[in-house]
C-alpha cells in the first residue's frame, strides 16, 4: 500500500511539473508574439510619431526620412547652415487659419520644448484642408514670403534667428517638430500670439531624426 501510494504521488508530481513547464513555454511564446506585434505596429511610423488622427504631417523632401538628420541640414558649426524640412500638412480642421511649427532637440533639455530650435508659422485655410510649410534657411531672420518667425531659437549659435539646424555634433540627439493647427490668424511681423487653450485645433509631432 505504501509503495502504491508513493507511486501515485510521484506520478502526480511528474504531471504537475510537466504542466508547469508547458505553461512557462506557452507564456514565453505569447510574450514573443506581443513583442513582435509591437515592433510590427511601429513600422512606417518613424516619421510621424505622436501623430493625432485627422492631422497628417509628411516630409516634402525625400532626403528627410525621420531616422537620421541629413548631412546638409546641420547647423553651421558642422558645415553650411542647414535649412528646415519642407512639410506637407493635411487634414486641417475647419476653422484653421494658421499652422505653427516648433522645432525641438528632444535630447537636450534647454531646447527640448516650446520651439527650442525656433518656431515659425504660415497662414492656412481649414476649408482647403492642407498647407505646405516651406523649407526655411537656417540661422537667418530673412524668411521666404508667407513665413513668419513666431519665436527665435534659443541656441547660442546665431542668436535671434528663426531656425537652428541640429547642432549636437553626432552624439545621437533626437530632433522633432511639433505642428499646431490654430484658429487665430497670422499675427503682424514680430508679434508672438498669446494662445488660449481652444486656439489649438489639432496638434501632431513628427520625428526629424537623430544626429
Amino acid at each position: 500500500m505504501l509503495r502504491a501510494t508513493a507511486k501515485t504521488d510521484l506520478s502526480d508530481s511528474g504531471n504537475k511539473w510537466a504542466f508547469t513547464i508547458l505553461a512557462i513555454a506557452f507564456g514565453a511564446f505569447a510574450a514573443g508574439l506581443l513583442v513582435a506585434g509591437s515592433l510590427l505596429a511601429g513600422v512606417g511610423h518613424g516619421t510621424s510619431a505622436g501623430m493625432q488622427p485627422g492631422l497628417d504631417v509628411r516630409f516634402a523632401d525625400p532626403s528627410w526620412d525621420g531616422v537620421s538628420i541629413p548631412a546638409h541640414a546641420r547647423c553651421s558649426r558642422y558645415g553650411p547652415a542647414g535649412a528646415s524640412p519642407a512639410l506637407i500638412v493635411t487634414g486641417l480642421p475647419e476653422g484653421t487659419r494658421m499652422v505653427a511649427v516648433a522645432f525641438n532637440d528632444d535630447s537636450y533639455r534647454p531646447l527640448s520644448t516650446d520651439g527650442g530650435h525656433g518656431t515659425i508659422a504660415v497662414a492656412a485655410d481649414g476649408g482647403v484642408g492642407w498647407v505646405l510649410v516651406p523649407s526655411i534657411p537656417g540661422e537667418t531672420a530673412a524668411l521666404p514670403d508667407g513665413v513668419m518667425m513666431l519665436a527665435p531659437h534659443r541656441g547660442r549659435l546665431s542668436p535671434d534667428t528663426a531656425y537652428l539646424g541640429p547642432c549636437s555634433g553626432g552624439t545621437g540627439n533626437h530632433y522633432s517638430a511639433e505642428i499646431m493647427a490654430l484658429r487665430i490668424p497670422l499675427p503682424p511681423q514680430g508679434i508672438r500670439p498669446a494662445l488660449a487653450g481652444d486656439d489649438v485645433l489639432a496638434r501632431s509631432t513628427i520625428s526629424l531624426g537623430r544626429y
